[in-house]
């Protein structure tokens, strides 16, 4: 079988699970640990998307009341795939509260470039597909700012383990 044939295979035998801007996501880790994370921004490119997290928890989020959690009090914001929420992995809570776009802001996130060891300032507007600004600033001034990397789900995981 060829790599399209598998690749077709593979889509038409994942679950059709839509999401939204302002949906929820329980992640369960390895380690049993849970997080939750809310759907913050989807990109125009389909398959990104920019996460808010909350955790950890050692109980499941599934039944608990989202109402407290907001953007004020997250541990981390990525951008990252979709892949475990299309496939399942990852269970969805849609959304059942007045989701507010403008209280679930874009962060600030921090470019490094190791080799000369510069950093950038990188700002995006409504569209996490591509910045808007990057502006160059000194070390101390990157610290505590998000990465601004593309995650994978694999990768969004393993940051969460650590937290």
């Amino acid at each position: 079988m060829t790599i399209c044939g598998i690749m077709e295979m593979i889509k038409n035998n994942m679950k059709k699970i839509k999401y939204n801007e302002g949906d929820w996501f329980e992640i369960k880790l390895k380690s049993g640990k849970y997080f939750l994370g809310r759907i913050a921004r989807t990109s125009k490119k389909p398959g990104e998307i920019l996460g808010y997290f909350f955790g950890p928890s050692k109980i499941s989020y599934t039944n608990k009341n989202l109402k407290g959690f907001n953007a004020s009090n997250t541990r981390a914001i990525y951008i990252h795939g979709h892949l475990n929420i299309i496939n399942g992995k990852w269970k969805l809570i849609k959304n059942n509260d007045n989701w507010k776009r403008n209280e679930w802001p874009i962060s600030v996130f921090v470019r490094h470039e190791d080799f000369t060891e510069r950093y950038w300032r990188v700002e995006y507007t409504d569209d996490i597909y591509s910045p808007s600004s990057e502006t160059r600033i000194s070390k101390k001034e990157a610290e505590g700012l998000q990465d601004n990397s593309l995650y994978g789900v694999d990768a969004v995981e393993v940051v969460l383990e650590k937290i």
